[in-house]
């Protein structure tokens, strides 16, 4: 009988262990619970204050870019001056990009790999995104001292694809507008074909630029006029003549 009681008294033992141990689990798994609501609690706050403060940099990227559409408005309202339009495009366009970096690194300013991180990135991007800007504004400055071409010039142009031939009528910050004409390489005989050529200055740096009005205002032209056996040349001459007087005039 006693070996009985011993057996029992053993397994009661081992119950009463395993009973303990389970509670301590339960315990743990308690706390861990606690513990794991609230990390989650603190994750769902965090992400909601991100989302908050997200928000409000992107509210203030679309305010910075809108005063910066904003500006260029009022400029081409209250001046006709090209210059001034281009200056005052380009020092709002730069603005603009410094205000957003700006924006940007202060979003992130906690975080520095990250912030290493992005800066290399978008050092790399603004150097392949502006390197034709900067190159044309450059060559905005060679044309503006150096002369090669100026409004109301007659130019010519030649790419690696295709020859431009017309009127310069606009030369921005960047860029130059040509009304353009056509006639091969007869330029005596070119007629306006209606289309307007928009191409960056820095064109001027890596192709031959002929300039046809520069030293002389005046180009030679060449007309056909078709006089038949059966027209009227008294009258064609004295609508030449009309014509030669208005052209005299005009220049």
């Amino acid at each position: 009988m006693s070996g009985i009681k011993d057996e029992i008294t053993e397994i009661t033992s081992k119950i009463e262990i395993k009973q303990k141990t389970i509670d301590t689990l339960k315990t743990d798994l308690s706390t861990l619970d606690e513990e794991l609501s609230e990390e989650i609690n603190q994750l769902q706050s965090q992400v909601a204050i991100l989302g908050i403060n997200v928000s409000r940099y992107i509210i203030l990227l679309v305010f910075i870019w809108l005063a910066h559409q904003i500006i260029k408005i009022i400029t081409y309202k209250i001046t006709k001056s090209e210059v001034a339009r281009s200056l005052v495009a380009l020092f709002s366009t730069i603005f603009a990009i410094v205000a957003s970096i700006v924006t940007i690194l202060i979003a992130f300013i906690g975080n520095l790999p990250f912030l290493v991180t992005s800066l290399g990135v978008i050092s790399a991007a603004m150097v392949l995104a502006l390197q034709e800007f900067i190159s044309s504004f450059f060559a905005w400055f060679v044309i503006r001292i150096r002369g090669p071409y100026r409004k109301d010039d007659l130019i010519q142009i030649q790419t690696n694809v295709e020859t431009y031939t017309g009127i310069v009528k606009k030369i921005g910050i960047f860029r130059t507008e040509l009304k353009e004409k056509i006639g091969g390489s007869s330029l005596n005989r070119e007629q306006f074909s209606g289309k307007i050529v928009d191409f960056p200055n820095n064109m001027i740096l890596k192709h031959p630029v002929k300039n046809f009005t520069l030293d002389d205002s005046i180009l030679w032209h060449n007309m056909d006029i078709v006089v038949t056996y059966e027209s009227d040349y008294k009258l064609a001459g004295k609508v030449l003549e009309k014509s030669y007087t208005i052209i005299l005039c005009l220049h």
